[in-house]
């Protein structure tokens, strides 16, 4: 049986909108070329035989009724006159973020997904600003790389769905691109843009930590999470939704536009109340953000993480997930390789899973119009070097 390469249908399911929209279901049976009326045996006889129990195979009936848990993730790397800079956030959670990363809404692409995020993040830029307009280029896209925790063989969906638990939050397909510019900017106009977003996320920062506890609560300082149909947490809450629409007008993203027009008082439901706490949560985690240099971003892809010191100092500065991001898209070539590369290439999605390639070293299986033969019960999704 042949089908097109896994590098060509992985690129194109990052900018699919229906997607996230599949069942895991629908998802199995399209990957494995079989009628989805047949999904649910197929992973059952592809357990082990101590494994077929009635509560397994309920397990996977629940499991397969989900929708694909989809993400989208976006790492941004700015050509400039003085180098490679890497964009990250500062989080208010005390430590940086550089890949910006969040879940698929409905209709929603994972790669416009991952646009939608990054803007959230760093202060809603400008249409016309440098970060826009790189991030909203898709001849930036440089590599996409795939993390599949739903599975590639049936024997792999069923066990790892067992080994869960069917939890939804652990059954999921996560897409990353690292987008970098081929026109080097001024690094003076670039760090001007910084600078002004920095200033409207200084301002919005203040309404994080109060938006967090409402939600969320302090359990260090035994504070539970407020009844958002009580009277007093009510008004509380409407407060600092009506202050912050007040004076962080500019933080708000088109994605959020819908959530914060309506007037927030007494008579607004708790449901819609929730969901503009949440968008402030969303819209100030980061209270700035800023530059690695290509020099600092090479000597942290070079560090020894397996050294327990080396790996407890970098998780305390950054969150590991999102470093991680970068690390599999760097692919098997050295730090220095990887970034001097970026510099140099010209505008392309290169072969997924293989970091930032040399253009003349560009594999032909990024041609999508290119087939290969495989098992039947391969399922796309190459999870990368983790």
């Amino acid at each position: 049986m042949s089908f097109e390469r896994p590098q060509a249908r992985e690129a194109s399911l990052f900018n699919d909108p229906s997607f996230p929209d599949l069942t895991i279901s629908k998802f199995v049976a399209i990957q494995l070329k079989i009628p989805t009326d047949n999904v649910i045996d197929n992973l059952y006889r592809a357990l082990p035989l101590e494994k077929q129990t009635v509560v397994n195979k309920q397990l996977i009936e629940k499991a397969v009724n989900f929708k694909v848990n989809a993400s989208g993730a976006i790492i941004l790397m700015i050509n400039t006159n003085e180098g490679l800079q890497l964009i990250y956030g500062n989080s208010q959670r005390r430590k940086k973020v550089v890949s910006s990363n969040g879940s698929c809404e409905e209709k929603e692409s994972m790669a416009d997904t991952a646009i939608r995020e990054f803007s959230e993040e760093i202060g809603n830029p400008q249409e016309k600003g440098i970060l826009s307009r790189v991030v909203k280029n898709i001849k930036n896209s440089r590599s996409v790389e795939i993390t599949n925790k739903i599975g590639r063989t049936c024997e792999e969906i069923a066990n790892r769905i067992i080994e869960q638990q069917a939890d939804k939050n652990k059954l999921y397909i996560n897409m990353s691109s690292l987008y970098a510019n081929d026109t080097p900017v001024n690094i003076r106009a670039l760090t001007h843009e910084i600078e002004s977003l920095n200033e409207k996320l200084k301002k919005s920062a203040p309404y994080y930590n109060p938006a967090v506890i409402l939600i969320f609560g302090d359990r260090n300082a035994g504070i539970a999470p407020a009844n958002l149909s009580d009277p007093t947490s009510k008004e509380e809450a409407c407060k600092l939704i009506n202050n912050f629409k007040e004076n962080c007008q500019g933080n708000i993203t088109s994605s959020f536009s819908r959530i914060f027009a309506l007037n927030f008082d007494e008579k607004t439901d708790s449901s819609a109340i929730k969901e503009a706490l949440s968008a402030i949560i969303d819209l100030t985690e980061n209270n700035e953000i800023g530059l690695i240099s290509k020099t600092e971003l090479e000597s942290l892809l070079s560090l020894d993480l397996n050294q327990q010191e080396i790996k407890e100092q970098f998780k305390k500065e950054y969150f590991s997930p999102s470093f991680e991001n970068i690390v599999a898209h760097k692919g098997k070539h050295s730090p220095n390789e990887f970034l001097n590369n970026l510099e140099k290439l010209s505008s392309q999605v290169n072969k997924i899973g293989s970091g930032v390639l040399n253009s003349a070293n560009v594999s032909p299986a990024a041609n999508p119009t290119d087939t290969v033969t495989t098992k039947q019960q391969d399922v796309i999704g190459h999870q990368g070097p983790r």
